[in-house]
């Protein structure tokens, strides 16, 4: 390793070092600011910082006037989405491209205004990204192909990265399409984000990857960049616009095509020892788009197909009182974490399906939207494995408190001390029936609502 790569690593480590600093803050500023709201407001202390009441109060003193939540000063976009700092992208393709995929890169750089498209030869990675780092380009993008098509796409944050990886689909290239019109690529277009959820983690930081490509749009600007999520997969659409009074005329310039999100890392692309932030498992099992939204903030591919007869099912059902949802919730979040990371998807162990959700405990299911709610709140976790084995080195992972599930196992013991806590489960059941979503039929008309 060079002196220079060396550098990177211990630069990267200093950084997420003093991220680590910065969440301990916060964590602390919250519980604060449930210590302060509760004393202004004249109710009980939280009953999860009761025991910390005291030491926290003291804080509180010491802080005065001056208790504020700690930014983000030191977040990898922070200077971009401050304007502080112009983004500069440098777009490339994998070895040998095909004649398509450099015309994929070129219409990207056109794209993306203040990019610059190099032809990439033998260059080693490694090499790529010390030479855009020395140019201060704020990212790099490189895209891949398997057959010609494009169906790969890098966005390498620098200079410490994060690095995001996407799958590429349906791929439509500019001169694919009949007679788009000319635009200018200087002019940054305006961005639209569909269904990007802040109040989620993954949703925000992929929107973040996405917005720090482009530089800030004029007010005038006549582009228009659409990113459209729908079940985990993101529509990509270039469009340029025109007022007819009330009216507004859409004309596609192209390219277009799908990404889904699998893999963030925490370093750059020539890193291959950095650490892994969110690998998102796209299994065989799917979420719909008009189901509700997982609490767990990342969810399956659309590609729904019926689980295996020979895996391994787990289903737990916790109902709570409404005082306790927002701490079950981050408990339910704690678990969806450890699963993300610990669990794997080739082999007989493959975690097919895991999913969270919640929403108001009822007298009479069968009722429908009609029935009467009791006031709780009823959580439902859903596991499935291809195979016994999967489900087997589940619970010896709980059973042994392995890394979250030590704090998971005793928060679990804390709420069930409670006794307002209802839990049930069961697993190791075997498959009466499971149909994907290819299997139903495309339309059904024999019966009117």
């Amino acid at each position: 390793m060079s002196s220079l790569s060396r550098r990177q690593v211990r630069l990267r480590r200093e950084y997420l070092y003093r991220r680590s600093l910065e969440g301990k803050e916060k964590v602390v500023y919250e519980k604060k600011r449930k210590i302060s709201e509760a004393l202004a407001a004249g109710k009980a202390i939280p009953t999860e910082l009761r025991e910390e009441e005291g030491e926290l109060r003291k804080l509180i003193e010491y802080d005065g006037a001056r208790h504020a939540a700690p930014g983000s000063l030191d977040d990898e976009y922070a200077r971009t989405l401050r304007g502080e700092r112009l983004a500069k992208v440098c777009v490339c393709t994998s070895r040998d491209p095909s004649s398509r995929l450099k015309q994929f890169a070129k219409e990207l750089k056109h794209m993306v205004p203040n990019a610059t498209r190099v032809n990439r030869g033998n260059t080693r990675v490694g090499d790529l990204v010390d030479a855009t780092r020395r140019g201060e380009f704020t990212d790099l993008v490189m895209v891949h192909e398997t057959r010609g098509q494009p169906d790969g796409l890098v966005v390498c944050h620098l200079p410490l990265g994060p690095t995001t990886y996407f799958t590429l689909s349906n791929c439509v290239l500019r001169h694919d399409i009949d007679a788009p019109p000319p635009f200018s690529s200087d002019a940054p277009p305006h961005l639209v984000f569909h269904d990007f959820d802040d109040g989620k983690r993954l949703a925000k930081r992929l929107k973040t990857v996405l917005q720090c490509l482009f530089p800030v749009p004029k007010a005038d600007a006549k582009r228009v960049c659409t990113f459209y999520n729908a079940a985990d997969r993101i529509s990509f659409r270039h469009h340029t616009y025109e007022r007819d009074g009330p009216d507004v005329h859409l004309t596609e310039l192209g390219p277009r095509f799908e990404m889904t999100p699998y893999m963030i890392k925490l370093g750059t692309l020539d890193q291959a020892d950095a650490d892994v932030e969110s690998r998102l498992v796209w299994g065989q099992g799917a979420v719909p788009a008009g189901a509700p939204r997982s609490i767990m903030g990342c969810g399956m591919s659309s590609d729904a197909s019926a689980m295996p007869a020979g895996g391994a099912q787990a289903v737990m059902i916790m109902t709570v009182p409404p005082e306790l949802e927002e701490r079950v919730t981050k408990f339910w979040e704690l678990h969806a974490k450890w699963m993300a990371y610990t669990h794997v998807s080739t082999g007989e162990k493959t975690c097919l399906f895991y999913h969270v959700c919640k929403g108001p405990e009822v007298e009479d299911f069968t009722s429908g939207p009609s029935a009467k709610k009791t006031g709780n709140v009823t959580f439902t976790i859903t596991e499935f494995y291809a195979t016994p084995a999967g489900l087997d080195t589940h619970f010896a992972m709980f059973a042994a408190g392995h890394a979250e599930m030590a704090e998971f196992g005793k928060e679990f013991g804390e709420l069930m001390a409670t006794g307002k806590v209802k839990f049930s489960g069961h697993g190791y059941g075997t498959t009466v029936a499971s149909i994907g979503a290819a299997e139903f039929p495309p339309t059904y008309d024999g019966f009117e609502p």
